[in-house]
C-alpha cells in the first residue's frame, strides 16, 4: 500500500442499531462502491457490515442526515 496525506471531506452521517458510519467523498483510492469511514459496531458485528448497511439502506432501517466536515490525515 502506500501512505499519503489527504483531505477528505465528509457528506453524511449513516446509522442503524448495528452501525455508524459517515459517507465520505471519494478523493482517495478505495474498493468500497461507497466510500466512508466506520465509527463504530455492535460488539459482535464484522466491519464488512458497514458496506451492506449502505447498499441496503432501506431493508436495514438505516438513517442518513446530511453532514459536512473535512477530515486531514494519513491513508495507510
Amino acid at each position: 500500500m502506500y501512505k499519503k496525506d489527504v483531505c477528505i471531506e465528509v457528506t453524511h452521517i449513516v446509522f442503524n442499531k448495528k452501525c455508524i458510519c459517515m459517507k465520505v467523498k471519494k478523493t482517495f483510492p478505495t474498493y468500497n462502491d461507497i466510500p466512508h469511514i466506520t465509527l463504530a459496531l455492535v460488539k459482535g458485528v464484522e466491519p464488512y457490515y458497514a458496506n451492506f448497511m449502505l447498499e441496503n439502506m432501506e431493508k436495514e432501517e438505516v438513517i442518513e442526515e446530511e453532514y459536512s466536515m473535512k477530515l486531514k490525515g494519513i491513508v495507510d
